[in-house]
């Protein structure tokens, strides 16, 4: 597996996308590690909704297996 940059210089959207496909999550999938439902996430990945919250950015970083500040 390539060697993570610590922080992402792509859109945050671009960048949930990303890591999802790396670490082979569906939004369900997603979903099912946060507590969030897929539809939210669809809605922030494709920028219907605005940046959340540091908790969910948290909850969303956790799953994905990088830092918050990755972000």
């Amino acid at each position: 597996m390539p060697r993570r940059r610590k922080y992402s210089e792509e859109p945050f959207g671009t960048t949930i996308e990303r890591l999802m496909t790396e670490t082979g999550l569906t939004y369900r999938g997603l979903a099912a590690k946060t507590g969030l439902s897929a539809g939210y996430l669809n809605h922030i990945v494709h920028g219907n909704r605005p940046v959340p919250s540091n908790d969910v950015i948290a909850r969303i970083a956790k799953a994905l297996g990088v830092a918050p500040e990755h972000f």
